[in-house]
């Protein structure tokens, strides 16, 4: 199952969560950011 969450007021645009079928994390994958 993989989960797609839209971030807002961070410098990240976008978070792709990838869940186990036992509903852990699997991966995740950060789009966009910034240097700190």
């Amino acid at each position: 199952m993989t989960y797609n969450y839209r971030t807002k007021g961070v410098c990240s645009k976008e978070m792709h969560i990838e869940l186990n079928d036992d509903h852990t994390i699997k991966s995740v994958e950060v789009i966009g950011g910034c240097n700190g």
